[in-house]
């Protein structure tokens, strides 16, 4: 829960400071008496001040005790400034700008200025000025300030300030310091912005400032200066030479660098002055540990990009593949110099030697870039941590772990573990927490680089028909299996049923890891026994797909998936004709122009046809181009999306859309997943993802200042606190009446709202 702004206290002392200033625009006249001796022992105290709490308490204290004659000067000032009923309101406004304009303080370019001035604003009518203490007159008092007893409307009127006070050159640097009790954007009109309300740099990285117009054109003239709090709170103009605490250099009159030595992120104010204006941006500098940090992210997201630029074209599993290859060809397992230097994506990337760490951040960058839904896992092999990858392919998650698969000792790629299952981790005694159930797990594609990796009979059929038929002579079986015994007695099985003699084919068995390798010997067929086919294969469509090869028959045989082999797709679905066989084709691993080859296999047949090889224009959805509508802090929807289109919350289950939105309760930034579904001329789209906005809080934003709320803007909504209704803000500062707020950023297109913020006014 938010902390309440309490301003009790100061603001006593506040209103009191400003009724013992001036309350007629006097604008502490003895102030600008002192001497240069006093105002240089100012200055000094203020290089001394080590906190906030302190500066802000001598600030206000050096304000609110008068010289020995200032409480005479004072009754006097009320007496003689009172306008006779026959003075005009410009001769009043005359009088109110020359003592408002009169010098307080002698500026020093980049020195810290440490009274905090207050200045008077030009906006408040007359009789306002003459009751400040109150910041209202009587006759406002009573239309304003409602008994708190009463319960507010719901819809209390704001009154806007359409005039933003002007602040003088004089007292910029007071004006700057004074931003934490005034509100930021006290004297910011409204037309001009920075277009972000903070930035970050690292070291030697360059940012430009530009103050933009409301058509976002930047204007000429801004002066610009720094604020920072440690170790004092003082203001810098920006030119060269500028202080090192600032953790800034000074490139040219709008150009700013990072340099942060220290081991400390730093907080720093940009301020740009333009036509009495004062707007403020928030600058992070990272210090130089993080700065290298980030620069080598960037440097290896870079080589990242420039390695898959030729991949985008492929299918999901393809990309990732192509991914796994790179990083467990190219990188060796080794440790770090230094503590941490084998923990990143750079050491991978970059250095191309790293530890586990390493191998699993490099490998979650490419996945980011190549657009495949992914994330980290980590858990304990015996004694040792680790960690690795999870991807989501179109039918489920896989794990994949390129430390494992690294080339080691002269071997080649191992690819037993890329695109496996649970079961083939948990073989070898690897302990985690699986976000996914099984049914979330994907099947098709497990051990897919695997050469004949079975988990089924027809897998043993399909394979078994192909060897025996391709006439090389070889009649050892090599199979892949996960790391059980199950499959011995089932391999047995079909070679005797296939073959309708009993024998003995076993030959070996080799653990591999997590998977075993069993060679089997195939009995010799006669050649007299093999029948001959004629076929014909063409390209075809209907209404359930446009990816279909045809293979017409001369005679009845019946074809199925253990006799036909795809290279380049994946087989969908197969169909049995009298006279024909449909093969239903999708997830191409060519997005683009793909060439497909077929072969026929069976066991007792020589089918003959000439062409094998035909080329489709593959054709993919486009991906969903859904948007976020924030409701409150925590709900919004989706819009702009039909039943075409399957989502998920995080990585959930995918579910179809219901009509032409998507309700999302209490979900908060959780993401939001999109893909359009394929049919019969398009495959399944990329994957949209969507993460919606949190903005920032307000509890430093939103002050209360000559009766104005302000540091408030068009972002925001406030209401009467109990009550449901929010009231759109229409300004930099609004006079409201006395009651409690709740304010926030208001919700909208690719945001939540804002945390609430309560003020009492």
């Amino acid at each position: 829960m938010k902390k309440k702004n309490k301003i009790i206290g100061f603001g006593f002392i506040l209103s009191a400071n400003i009724a013992i200033c001036s309350t007629q625009l006097v604008s502490c006249k003895n102030l600008s008496q002192l001497s240069e001796q006093d105002v240089a022992s100012n200055s000094n105290n203020a290089i001394s001040k080590t906190s906030e709490t302190n500066n802000d308490k001598k600030r206000v204290q050096s304000l609110s005790k008068p010289s020995s004659n200032q409480s005479t000067e004072h009754e006097t000032a009320n007496k003689t400034t009172k306008p006779s009923q026959s003075e005009t309101m410009s001769d009043q406004t005359e009088k109110q700008t020359q003592q408002l304009t009169h010098p307080l303080t002698k500026l020093t370019p980049a020195s810290p200025v440490t009274s905090e001035i207050k200045i008077k604003d030009p906006t408040i009518k007359p009789d306002l000025q003459a009751n400040e203490a109150n910041n209202v007159s009587k006759s406002e008092k009573q239309e304003l300030n409602t008994d708190s007893s009463k319960p507010l409307k719901n819809d209390p009127k704001q009154e806007l300030v359409l005039q933003i006070p002007k602040v003088e050159n004089s007292e910029i640097n007071n004006a700057i310091l004074s931003a934490r009790h005034t509100g930021f954007n006290y004297y910011s009109q409204p037309d001009y912005h920075f277009g972000k309300n903070a930035e970050e740099l690292i070291k030697d990285q360059e940012l430009k400032l530009e103050l933009l117009d409301k058509q976002n054109e930047p204007v000429e003239g801004v002066k610009w200066y720094v604020r920072i709090y440690y170790p004092n709170d003082v203001v810098y103009e920006l030119k060269n030479n500028l202080n090192k605490d600032t953790g800034l250099v000074y490139v040219n009159d709008n150009t700013i660098k990072g340099f942060n030595d220290t081991d400390k992120e730093k907080n720093v104010e940009v301020w740009g002055e333009y036509q009495g204006g004062l707007y403020q941006l928030k600058v992070k500098i990272w210090n130089h540990k993080q700065s290298q940090n980030i620069a080598e992210y960037n440097q290896s997201l870079k080589r990242v990009k420039e390695l898959s630029q030729s991949w985008h074209h492929l299918s999901p599993l393809q990309r990732a593949l192509k991914a796994y290859e790179w990083l467990c060809n190219n990188v060796r397992y080794q440790e770090g110099q230094y503590l941490g230097d084998d923990q990143t994506a750079y050491s991978a990337i970059i250095g191309l030697a790293s530890v586990c760490t390493g191998y699993a951040k490099g490998f979650k960058m490419f996945m980011d870039e190549l657009k495949i839904p992914n994330i980290l896992l980590t858990g304990d092999v015996g004694s040792e941590k680790h960690i690795w990858n999870m991807i989501e392919l179109d039918d489920g998650w896989y794990h994949v772990d390129a430390t494992w698969g690294a080339k080691k000792l002269g071997r080649d790629v191992n690819y037993n573990y890329f695109l496996v299952n649970d079961y083939d981790l948990k073989i070898q005694n690897r302990k985690y927490n699986n976000r996914f159930p099984f049914n979330q797990m994907g099947q098709k594609y497990r051990a897919y680089k695997l050469n004949n990796f079975i988990t089924s009979e027809e897998d043993i059929k399909k394979i078994i028909n192909k060897q025996l038929m391709l006439k090389t002579n070889n009649n050892i079986l090599q199979l892949h299996t996960p790391y059980t015994k199950q499959f011995e007695p089932t391999v047995k099985n079909v070679i005797e049923k296939m073959f309708q003699q009993r024998s003995n084919p076993y030959a070996k068995r080799n653990p591999e890891m997590n998977m075993v390798k069993y060679e089997y010997f195939l009995p010799k067929l006669e050649n007299s026994n093999i029948k001959s086919v004629n076929l014909t294969i063409e390209k075809h469509t209907n209404s359930k797909s446009s990816y279909i090869l045809k293979i017409n028959k001369n005679e009845k045989v019946d074809l199925n998936n253990e006799n036909i082999f795809v290279e380049g797709a994946f087989i969908k679905s197969i169909e049995n004709y009298d006279n024909h066989t449909l093969v239903y084709l999708y997830n191409f691993d060519d997005l683009k122009n793909q060439n497909i080859k077929i072969n026929v296999y069976k066991i007792g047949y020589d089918f003959k046809y000439e062409q094998k090889t035909f080329t489709f224009d593959v054709l993919q959805q486009s991906k969903p181009e859904g948007l976020f509508v924030g409701n409150d802090n925590k709900s919004g929807k989706i819009i702009n999306v039909d039943e075409t289109i399957e989502y998920r919350i995080d990585v959930g289950v995918w579910q179809s859309v219901q009509g032409t939105s998507i309700n999302l309760n209490e979900t908060g930034t959780k993401t939001v997943s999109l893909r359009k579904k394929a049919n019969a001329t398009h495959l399944l789209s990329e994957v949209q993802v969507i993460k919606p906005f949190k903005p920032r809080d307000l509890d430093r934003e939103i002050k209360i200042y000559n009766g104005y709320v302000t540091g408030v803007d068009n972002s925001m909504q406030y209401r009467v606190k109990g009550t449901d209704k929010w009231i759109d803000i229409r300004g930099n500062k609004i006079l409201l009446p006395s009651g409690t707020y709740d304010f926030w950023i208001k919700p909208g297109n690719g945001n939540l709202a804002g945390e609430i913020y309560t003020l009492q006014v």
